[in-house]
């Protein structure tokens, strides 16, 4: 995996298949916090990838997302240490979801992507050029 910088951005796989190539990435805790706040929408091919920071916890919850501010649904795609998808949900605004299994990557995008991907998976990325 390339290393992630705050603000690159990246096209997000799953085997040959592209998720979405135009996904940026937030590794700050202001870019994680600020995520799609602010947005009236997405398109199919966007959205951000959240970098959670090292020693994060061993809960789920503590890998939790807030909708508070959204103004549109989008799916949130949990992933472990080794970019495996330990979770996956259909979320919407004004609520707080959390993963069962604590989460190193967060892939927020929009909710077509529900359909295309499943608990179990290696997810993989690369820099768009």
């Amino acid at each position: 995996m390339e290393i992630l910088e705050d603000g690159s951005r990246v096209v997000i796989f799953v085997g040959k298949d592209i998720l979405a190539d135009n996904v940026v990435v937030c590794a700050s805790r202001n870019s994680r916090r600020a995520g799609l706040t602010g947005r009236s929408a997405i398109k199919a091919n966007e959205g951000i990838l959240m970098v959670m920071p090292v020693g994060r916890g061993k809960f789920g919850w503590q890998s939790a997302i807030h909708m508070f501010h959204m103004r549109f649904t989008i799916v949130a795609i949990w992933l472990d240490e080794n970019c495996k998808v330990v979770d996956l949900i259909e979320v919407r605004p004004g609520r707080i979801y959390g993963p069962p299994l604590p989460a190193k990557y967060i892939l927020e995008a929009h909710p077509d992507l529900l359909g295309r991907v499943v608990v179990g998976d290696v997810v993989r990325w690369q820099k768009s050029v």
